[in-house]
Parts: C-alpha cells; structure tokens; sequence
C-alpha cells in the first residue's frame, strides 16, 4: 500500500505543467526512454523499447491512474539524477545524433529512405541521407565528376550562387539557409532541387536538377544521445582571491554535456575579461586531466559552438575526447596574448608607381623603411594581385600584430590580410572594382601590438562516474601522439640522421621558398626562392620542383638542372619508385599528368578536377588519386595504369578534410595516410578501404620515404613555432626533427 501520496492540488499543478492529463502511448514511452537512458545507461543511444506503451495503449486505465503513476515515477527520477538533468530531458527534449548535431526530438523524427542518384554529362548528384526532426530538415548531397572547365579561371569571377531548395508536394518551397527548415509532419515526400552546380560558369554544366525524395519513420536503433545542461560555474570574486590579468576561472563556462561511446562532447564558452578596445589572440588550447597529462580533443562539425561576442577575441567551443584512462577533473587552458590597438589617428605614408597597365603578377620592389608610434617597418613589395588590386608585403617587429593600409582617393571593394603571430610579416591585400593606376600614395595606420602573454582556464568533471564502459579493443592500433606532447621527444639516431630533408620554409625575413638539408643539420644546401611543392627522387640523388615554365630536375651531385616544359604550371609533383617519370597536378587543377624524364611529351592520365596525388605502386605501373567530391568531406581513392588509362575506383574516404587531403601512399603500397574531417589528424587505412585507425593529431603535412619513414609538420599558430617529425607507424616510433624550419615536402631516408 502507497502512503503520503502527493495533495490533489499539487498533482493538477503537475499535470498541468506537463499535459499528462491523458498521456499517448508515444509520449509515455519517450519520456521512460529518455529517463532511463540519462539515469542507467547516459552513454548508450536511445534506442531501447518499452513495455509501458503496450501496457498504457490495451489496458483499460482512467486518467488519473495514469497521471499517479507518472507523477510517481518523474519524483523518482527528480530524486534518482538531479533536477538538472531532468530540466534538460524534459525540458525539450534536446538530444545529439552524430553527424547530425544538436537536435529537437520532441516529435517523431524520418530519415530518407534510400540514398537517390541522378547522373547527366558524366556528373553524378547524390542525396545521400536526410534527417528530419523538430527543428530542422538536415540533406546530405554529394556531386562528383565536375570538370574542371565548368568552374572560373579567376577569382574575380563568380559562378553560380543559385541556392537549393525543397518543393513539397502543396507547392511549398523551403530555401537552405543554414539548413533547411522542419518538415511539416504530414509531409513524407519531396523534391530536392538544384538550380545549378555551385560556382559553376553558365551552360559549362547541367542546370536544373530535381531528386524525388521520400521519407520514413527513423528505426528503432537510431542513436540520440541525451544532452544534458551544466550550471554555470560560480563566478570570481574579490573574496576568493580574484585579480586582475591572472587566470581568471570565470572567463571559461561549460554548457552541455553529452556522453557518447567513446567518452564526452563537452560545449563551452571563452570569454576572456579584458579593457574595453582589447581583445585577445588565442595560439594553443590543450585540455589536461587531473594528472596533468595533454588529452587529444576534436571539434565536431556536426555542432554549431555556442554564440559568444566576439568583440573581446571570445569564442563558443565543442570538444570532444575520449575518457578511457583519464583521472577527472579536466582543465581546459587557453593560452594567448591581449592585443592592444593604438591610437588610430597618427599614419604613415609612401608611394609606388604602378603605370598605367598593371598586369597581375607584377611586382614593385620597394625596401622602404617606415616608423609608425615608435614602430619600425619596412615595405617589402606590392604585388599586382589576379584580381583588381594589390598585395602588400611588410617586414615588422615582432610584437606588431597589425595594420590598416589604404590607398588615398580609392575605395576598395574587398580586402584582407595578416601575418603569423609574433612571426615578423604582415600582408594586407586590397581589391578595387579597377584597377588603380599612376602614381599611388598609401596610408598606413591603425597600429596593434602584442601585449602579454596570459591563460585562461575551467575546468569540468562528470557528476557521476561512468560504470558503462565498453572494453578497450586490444586488435586496433591506437594513436601513436598528441601534438602536444612533441617537446618530449628525442632526436633520430645517428643511422636515420644521414637522409635529406626538403622543406618549404622561410628563407629570409620576407622570402619563402625550397630549402634542402641534412636531417641532422640546420645548413641549408640548396634554396629556391618563391618556389614549392618540391620532392625529392626515390634515390635521394634529384630534386624536382614546378615553375611557370616547366618542372625543374636538380641532380644533387652535379649541381646540374633540366627544365621539362610539359610540366609548366603544375602542382603535387610525386615521383615514380623507378625514378622515370613524374606525375603532377594541371596549372588549372583540370586532371593528373605524367611526363617522362626522357623528355617524352606529358599525358594526361585523370581529367577529374581538383585531384590530389597520394603515390605509385611499388612497381611505378599505377598511380593512385584522390578525387574530392563537391560538398562534404568525401573522397573516391583510385587507381590508374598508367600504361593503359584504365582506373579502378577503390574505396570512399568517408572523414577526410574537406580541404587538402594530404594523402599519402606508403612505399610498399599497404596504406594510404590522409588527415580527418578535423582538418588536423592523421589517419592510416589500407588500400582495400579496411583497418582505417587514426595516428596523430596536429597534423599539417605528410610525406613517406621510402625506407618506411613518415615525415610530417605539425600544425602551429605561426612558422617559427612549426615542428617537425619522423614515425615509423607500425611500431609508434617517434622522433623530433628541431633543425628543420618549415613544411615537409620531400624525405629521404635510406
């Protein structure tokens, strides 16, 4: 017998407050669902079944039964897991689908019910999946097979900005504008139209696309993962030791949490507190746990950061990591700079000629010093820029982070700039309707320099200690580092200090350019200037690198060099095992060419646009490419004989960098390294698409010798803070490369 049942009135405050008066099957079962998953298993998907709704739905009941024992069981569950977490999932029911994000699934949620595919002219469009919930209609769409010809030759001119829409079937029409919004719940059809292939130029492609789309209840195993609201953390106080520039606790507040398989998605705020007109320049965050050990954290696209006012150099954040082995609580620490702008008032000036004619690519050598507030600077050159305007280049102190440069009587239409933190240079560039022309005299002012150095920190710890976690598979490999923890390793022995290193770094203050050297040196032994995508032959005797007219063989020993026109313009040379050919990407990124180092004529090999080269086989008979799809972060892995033009498609890379994928092929032809959807980490697969696992994170480039040795650059707030090092995968064999300067792009090991 039940005793001290809750007064009347307070069950119809109850009941009115959450409608139970005469609950649905649906809402019983979602709300148990959602209970259950936060209070005894919060790391598992919402996925299990109930035998409420079969009870509620063929028993005879009254209302207030039902009403009882609901009002009973939400009590237990306030009692069981805290009023916090009950806010959160019943609130809203707010839950996180991954590779969806954040979502409402307050009411049935639909999924597309098999992918839909329309192929003209050799182009493929994909509607590979769609997610319907309370809040938004989430399409997935994927175009392959674009030419290259299709899209502009110059930045100055756009192509198609036409947006996408759905049509339902009432005539509606929902446009996509940062997603696409809630379908109505009665509507399970659609059309998914596409006015035109974005940045393409008119009639270079098919226009007018139409994919009939249907929709289904989403199964039962759909994994939604609860997320749960943080309370915000006691703000400081003069009373508890508050000071002005110290780490200050309250500029770091964490809002969501979210326990996933593998540990926990953690979303948050940085809002630092500094004097009005300062904000703040972020170069490292790293996340530690209570042993003080660097943790690897990601970022997820598929969540949208909390809004922050930027205006103090705050930002909303997501991580996510992995909790096996860790020791709670967790700090995150941001370490930066406060920026202190000038007074804006005092500017310098200075003139250059640019005639009558600029012609894109002319350069104006100028060398000119100037003094603004006390600071030295010196304009290096002005450079006529593809479109109407110039770019300027500027050799700085250290502690300059920025300047303002116009050109007096001229209003540009666009502009940008920058330069590395602390690192010496500054670019600005600036963009008119036409060209400036005669003798132009710019201004330069608004002066920001780099003040000190401080870090800002929070720190989190789950409100309860996870009992469900899953074992550790033994069979994967793991991650072999965390860039974080680079400055502990030690340099290579002496047997792997004898290969060759050509990198992309700078050469003076204001010059970049090709720099070769022994691993164990810092002297550098051949430069080119302005000069990049370098490599180095598989015998360590020959350099090659691209120029406008040819690509250029350096023999080592010789000191001789021989230019093959056919290779003009090219880009992501990579050099054939037997050392007879070279394969590169076209000028205008429109396929993949060889050329023969017997000065036979180049062939072109792949006519698909914006491919990046990964290597040969061992036997130099095929060559193997990544071919990006247009939208997302997919790529199609194929290999291609090169005696024949026949390809095969291999596999999908499925969370790769939409950006530049870094492939990478190892010389025994077994793995293919490209960096994540992150744009950062490194992930190894083999070539038949199994065994993908992830290496490394930080990572910025990636190149294998043909000993087995990756070398890779790290990713860095500015150069001089870029790091280099040698692995061998198989075993986690790391080790630190400190005389290098740059950007890995050839590596010779015996």
């Amino acid at each position: 017998m039940v005793k001290n049942l809750p007064s009347e009135a307070f069950e119809d405050k109850v009941r009115k407050a959450f409608s139970v008066s005469d609950p649905t099957p649906d809402v019983i079962e979602r709300i148990e669902v959602r209970f259950l998953a936060i209070a005894d298993h919060p790391s598992k998907a919402i996925q299990q079944k109930t035998t409420w709704a079969s009870i509620s739905a063929s028993s005879p009941r009254r209302p207030w039964v039902v009403a009882t024992v609901i009002l009973l069981f939400l009590l237990v569950v306030i009692l069981l897991i805290g009023p916090q977490q009950v806010v959160a999932a019943f609130g809203r029911l707010v839950g996180y689908i991954p590779g969806v994000g954040i979502v409402d699934d307050s009411v049935p949620i639909r999924v597309l019910s098999e992918p839909v595919s329309l192929s003209r002219q050799g182009i493929t469009v994909t509607v590979t999946s769609a997610v319907l919930t309370g809040d938004r209609t989430q399409i997935e769409v994927r175009i392959f097979g674009v030419p290259r010809d299709a899209y502009p030759d110059r930045e100055d001119i756009l192509g198609c900005s036409a947006s996408e829409y759905l049509r339902l079937p009432d005539g509606r029409t929902f446009d996509r504008t940062d997603g696409f919004p809630p379908m109505p719940a009665d509507m399970n059809e659609a059309v998914y139209v596409l006015p035109c292939i974005p940045n393409t130029l008119p009639g270079k492609a098919p226009e007018d696309w139409e994919l009939h789309l249907s929709f289904i209840p989403a199964p039962a195993d759909l994994t939604i993962l609860p997320v749960v609201e943080i309370s915000p953390s006691p703000a400081a106080t003069e009373e508890i030791g508050a000071t002005p520039l110290a780490s200050r606790e309250e500029s770091v507040t964490f809002d969501q949490v979210i326990e996933t398989n593998e540990g926990y998605l953690l979303t948050g705020r940085f809002q630092p507190d500094v004097a009005v007109g300062e904000w703040v320049q972020i170069t490292d965050v790293q996340v530690r746990d209570a042993s003080g050990g660097q943790i690897r954290y990601a970022s997820p696209p598929d969540i949208q950061p909390p809004d922050v006012d930027g205006a103090s150099g705050g930002f909303g954040f997501v991580y996510a990591f992995e909790d096996t082995g860790l020791t709670f609580p967790l700090t995150v620490v941001f370490s930066g700079a406060i920026l202190h702008p000038t007074d804006p008032s005092p500017a310098v000036t200075f003139e250059f000629d640019a005639g009558e004619n600029p012609q894109p690519g002319q350069e104006w050598i100028l060398n000119q010093d100037l003094n603004l507030e006390g600071h030295h600077l010196t304009v290096i050159s002005v450079t006529a820029n593809s479109r109407p305007g110039f770019s300027f280049k500027f050799r700085s102190e250290p502690e300059v982070y920025g300047i303002s440069v116009d050109i007096e009587g001229v209003q540009p239409v666009g502009g940008g700039g920058g330069g590395g933190f602390s690192s010496g240079t500054l670019s600005a560039d600036l963009v008119f309707a036409e060209w400036p022309t005669g003798r132009l005299q710019v201004t330069v002012a608004n002066l920001v320099v780099i003040g000190e150095s401080r870090t800002w920190s929070g720190t989190w710890a789950p409100t309860t200690p996870r009992t469900d976690r899953p074992p550790t598979p033994t069979s994967e490999p793991s991650i072999c580092v965390i860039s974080g923890s680079l400055d502990e390793l030690s340099p290579p022995p002496a047997n792997l200090s004898v290969g060759l290193a050509l990198t992309y770094e700078p050469l003076d203050a204001s010059t970049w350019g090709l720099a070769l050297r022994q691993l164990n040196s810092s002297v550098i032994s051949i430069q080119v200037s302005d000069r990049t995508w370098g490599t180095l032959s598989p015998d360590g005797m020959e350099m090659a690198y691209p120029d406008t007219d040819g690509i250029h063989v350096v023999d080592l020993d010789q000191q001789t060099e021989h230019v093959f026109a056919g290779g003009q313009g090219g880009y992501n040379l990579s050099w054939s095992p037997d050392g007879e050919t070279i394969a590169f990407v076209g000028e205008r990124a429109d396929g993949v060419y060889v050329i023969g180092l017997d000065d036979s004529p180049r062939r072109q090999v792949s006519d698909q646009a914006y491919t990046s080269i990964a290597g040969w086989s061992p036997d130099s008979s095929h060559l193997v490419i990544a071919i990006p799809f247009t939208g997302g972060s997919a790529w199609i892995v194929r290999q291609i004989d090169i005696a024949t033009g026949k390809w095969i498609d291999l596999f999908t890379i499925e969370n790769g960098t939409p950006k530049f994928l870094s492939p990478a092929l190892s010389p025994d032809g077994q793995w293919l390294a490209y960096r994540g959807k992150d744009n950062s980490s490194l992930y190894l697969v083999r070539m038949d698409g199994s065994g993908m696992h992830l290496l490394m994170d930080g990572v910025g480039q990636v190149v294998w010798s043909r000993s087995g040795w990756m070398g890779i650059t790290t990713l860095a707030s500015s150069p001089d803070k870029l790091k280099s090092v040698l692995l061998q995968p198989e075993a986690c064999q790391l080790y630190a490369l400190p005389d290098l300067g740059g950007y890995l792009e050839g590596l010779y090991i015996p």
